[in-house]
């Protein structure tokens, strides 16, 4: 799986590093309308795997904040 480094900012603003793991099949495939948190699989941060919701925001379920993808 492929991954990128990018930048998320949580509900408090307050801007943190993170890993998106990028699906396989999306990834190759990947049309030029689509933006690219549409791609991500899950992110990481601290070492928590966190999986997107419908709204495209990742919610932790250990600290519960709500990430949102700023750039990769």
């Amino acid at each position: 799986m492929k991954t990128l480094l990018i930048k998320v900012k949580d509900q408090f603003d307050k801007i943190h590093y993170a890993t998106a793991f990028l699906n396989h099949l999306t990834h190759a495939n990947r049309v030029p309308h689509t933006s690219l948190v549409q791609h991500i699989h899950f992110i990481e941060v601290k070492g928590e795997k966190i999986l997107p919701s419908i709204e495209l925001l990742f919610q932790s379920n250990t600290s519960s904040k709500i990430y949102k993808v700023l750039d990769a």
